[in-house]
């Protein structure tokens, strides 16, 4: 099993779960679970992650504690991020009014994990980079059109990456990428 260090756990926890390594996963929910400990956080955090794994484990606690929070709200226990000041309307105590609004979880999550091969791409324009060797033409295709359309934010404006998916002699695929710079308007 390999050891990761704090930075590194810190960083799987900001990158989408979808785009971790089974033993990333793993180890990021180890380290994530180790630093809130709160059971009914991580518990609720790991039920939220599994359903959502567009999310990045951050994410997920904080959407379990906000669901902890309004569910239980006198078992609160993270005021400096959980703020709600709230009161009761006067004229109807079945609503609950706040000052601040909690944060917004639909931000979209940063994707890291490809950004050091787009920054290097963009230092060698034109160069084709291999970035994924995958026995599944489908996850090769897919990875291949996500690049060239902007899905992954490392990849960004759309356009200014080109990619291809190519079936080697052994029967996998292989995707390579290169920059070619941002697309003019017409």
């Amino acid at each position: 099993m390999a050891n990761y260090g704090t930075a590194r756990l810190d960083e799987f926890c900001d990158t989408p779960y979808h785009d971790l390594k089974p033993a990333e996963r793993r180890a990021a929910r180890k380290h994530k679970a180790a630093h809130v400990n709160n059971p009914a956080w991580t518990e609720e955090a790991e039920r939220v992650i599994n359903d959502q794994q567009h999310l990045t484990l951050n994410r997920a606690y904080q959407a379990a504690a906000t669901l902890n929070n309004h569910n239980n709200p006198t078992t609160a226990t993270n005021p400096a991020t959980m703020t709600t000041d709230a009161q009761p309307n006067p004229d109807d105590d079945r609503f609950t009014w706040t000052t601040e609004l909690p944060e917004n979880l639909a931000k979209p999550a940063r994707d890291i994990r490809w950004k050091p091969e787009a920054d290097a791409m963009r230092r060698h324009p034109g160069l084709w980079m291999l970035l994924r060797e995958t026995s599944n033409y489908k996850h090769a295709h897919e990875f291949a059109t996500a690049i060239r359309n902007g899905k992954r934010t490392a990849f960004r404006p759309t356009g200014a990456y080109d990619a291809r998916n190519i079936e080697n002699p052994i029967g996998h695929y292989t995707v390579y990428a290169r920059y070619t710079g941002p697309k003019e308007a017409h």
